[in-house]
């Protein structure tokens, strides 16, 4: 009885190191590919897994997030998410599991030829479960290009990542196809599931 309780629990360890290594998603915002002149709106956005969110940098009250649609002038060749002005932007597991930020996607917010940007700088910052901060890294935009931004290993392990859209400096921006990885299952476990599948076949050879 007691060796049918084991297995199954090493089995779930087993399950579970399995799921986290397959467990790894990019998030396009396919779903938001829709035909008009302007644009989405929405409170948060989720997909396989995880939610965007976003809040006033003054007030800490939530906001709302925005994606162009097809035929708007600023549409830039794929659907995007962008929070307003002023604005923190969150990213975090739905079930509040860690994870890896692989990397992300960014261009300006506005591709309007009459609207003048200039070079800006947008900052991530990574924290844990404990609401410390374990990275920070600054991405800086100069045209209306996509731009694809690998983050390092630091970025590993994170609870929530945040980054900012504010007004000054001048860091509105759209971004896309953010990937993201599962935290794998720590190595000692793996052994530790290991060592109990071969205790269990040494004590039924004993018996037998």
């Amino acid at each position: 009885m007691r060796n049918n309780i084991v297995i199954e629990l090493v089995t779930g360890i087993w399950l579970l190191g399995l799921s986290s290594m397959a467990n790894s998603a990019v998030l396009t915002f396919d779903d938001l590919e829709i035909l008009g002149g302007d644009s989405t709106q929405m409170d948060t956005y989720s997909d396989q897994g995880f939610i965007f969110s976003s809040r006033d940098y003054y007030t800490d009250l939530p906001t709302e997030m925005w994606s162009w649609k097809q035929d708007n002038i600023n549409y830039n060749s794929s659907a995007a998410l962008f929070g307003e002005l002023d604005t923190i932007i969150t990213l975090s597991a739905v079930d509040g599991s860690l994870f890896n930020l692989d990397s992300i996607d960014l261009t300006f917010l506005y591709k309007d030829p009459k609207i003048v940007v200039k070079p800006s700088t947008v900052t991530f910052n990574a924290y844990d479960s404990s609401d410390q901060l374990i990275a920070a890294e600054a991405i800086t935009l100069i045209d209306h290009t996509w731009v694809t931004y690998v983050f390092s290993a630091e970025f590993d392990n994170a609870a929530y990542v945040e980054w900012d859209s504010l007004t000054y400096p001048w860091t509105i921006h759209q971004f896309d196809n953010v990937t993201i990885s599962a935290v794998p299952i720590p190595a000692a476990v793996w052994l530790f599931g290991s060592g109990l599948l071969g205790l269990i076949g040494v004590s039924r050879r004993k018996k037998v």
